[in-house]
């Protein structure tokens, strides 16, 4: 499982390091060291192709705050939705003037 002392270590050109606890969570390298972005894995169930989503950057995003994102997406996927285009969807509502909590 990751670990604040680990992430706060991580720095350009390292390799991603996954989180451990939730599958396809990761976190990137960013440009200095200490600081990177989330990332999570998985695959579509429209399309079955994998896709990566944002979720934030490390550390404004803490690695707990990172955890609660991906398991949201990841119950999205276990319901047939694609968290992606589910994030766009409400984007666009809220643009138009909808009440559509943020995802």
């Amino acid at each position: 499982m990751l670990k604040t002392v680990k992430a706060n270590k991580i720095k350009p050109g390292d390799a991603p390091l996954p989180d451990g606890a939730i599958g396809g969570l990761r976190l990137m390298p960013g440009k200095v060291k200490g600081k990177g972005a989330w990332e999570l894995r998985f695959t579509s169930p429209g399309t079955g192709k994998r896709r990566d989503m944002g979720l934030g950057t490390y550390p404004a995003v803490s690695i707990a705050d990172a955890r609660v994102k991906a398991n949201e997406a990841l119950s999205l996927v276990a319901n047939q939705r694609d968290p992606i285009e589910e994030r766009r969807r409400v984007r666009s509502a809220e643009a138009m003037g909808g009440g559509v909590p943020a995802f």
